[in-house]
């Protein structure tokens, strides 16, 4: 995210020449990636959980599935919301104004982001959701249990626990990895035998009939994640093109682009943010570089989880993705 910096100017003209140069200042050249740290189940509490850091940036993603009602609109799909909460040490970033999200499906939104705690929460959580979770990503029909009458209802918490740079991204790699790692319980609903009846002012109704869950590890099936895209974010700093960008330089950045790619390489959602134009000549590239990189970002994190699931030493591994 775009950010207020504190950077003195000599700082911010150190930084605009380093990238007109193609240099950056901790040695990364423009596109390369800083290595990420990735831990899976360790919240035992929960149905699914995932920690991810990189150097400074310090995600925590928690995922709770309980068993609810469908949407009326909706009675044969389950839920999925996303909560974002931020820690006390971790202050807004500044006002971005001119932001624009656009979907696959050609959803776009926009307008001056509230700026306060809880608004920079709001902020992201919604724009999550946006990015992360268009319906060509996932299929909530999958999560219904019974049309009309039980969906599974899946809370997505991420805690921000240190912020510097590259906060989409990290916040997407959780909730990707967090959600691969959860189960959703096997159940089985009762007939329609087993209803009870009771009796309401408007006269009689049926009342749900009782389920029963199964609670051997093994008899779930595991949440359909596979498609849930990981974020890209692009800042263009003095008419160049930035990847994963440290907070001090994203604060010298004019624009920032962040692309929601799935592991087929398919752009699916596009977010803006900034007052600078982007060249749209620039833009096509930016996406055909994202969908490389995102690709590329998923392989990584899916075989470091393969090797969680074989008991493998991997908690503590660093992962560098698009190293150069």
């Amino acid at each position: 995210m775009l950010s207020q910096s504190t950077l003195s100017p000599a700082e911010r003209r150190f930084l605009e020449d380093g990238v007109r140069q193609g240099f950056r200042n901790d040695g990364r050249g423009l596109l390369d990636y800083r290595p990420y740290t990735v831990e899976t189940g360790i919240l035992p509490s929960t149905s699914g959980s995932s920690r991810v850091r990189s150097f400074g940036t310090d995600v925590l993603c928690a995922v709770k599935v309980d068993m609810g009602s469908p949407p009326a609109d909706k009675p044969d799909e389950g839920v999925v919301s996303v909560n974002v909460e931020c820690s006390a040490s971790v202050a807004p970033h500044g006002e971005l104004e001119g932001g624009s999200s656009s979907r696959a499906t050609g959803r776009v939104g926009g307008g001056r982001r509230d700026d306060s705690g809880e608004g920079w929460s709001a902020y992201l959580g919604a724009l999550l959701d946006d990015l992360c979770l268009p319906p060509c990503a996932l299929d909530k029909k999958a999560l219904c249990v019974s049309p009309h009458v039980y969906a599974w209802h899946v809370n997505v918490d991420i805690l921000l626990l240190n912020a510097a740079g590259g906060v989409l991204d990290a916040m997407s790699l959780a909730m990707r990895s967090a959600l691969r790692d959860t189960t959703l319980p096997s159940v089985s609903v009762g007939s329609r035998d087993e209803w009870e009846e009771e009796d309401t002012a408007d006269g009689v109704q049926q009342s749900k009939p009782p389920f029963d869950v199964d609670e051997r590890p093994t008899a779930g099936t595991p949440f359909p994640a596979q498609d849930i895209p990981v974020c890209v974010t692009v800042g263009q700093v003095c008419s160049h093109y930035v990847w994963d960008m440290s907070s001090e330089e994203e604060s010298c950045a004019e624009a920032q682009v962040t692309v929601a790619v799935d592991r087929n390489g398919r752009c699916v959602a596009v977010h803006k943010s900034g007052m600078a134009s982007i060249d749209p000549t620039g833009l096509l590239q930016v996406l055909k570089d994202a969908g490389r990189v995102g690709v590329e970002l998923i392989k990584k994190l899916e075989a470091a989880m393969a090797k969680l699931g074989t008991g493998q030493p991997v908690v503590r591994e660093r992962l560098g993705f698009m190293a150069a």
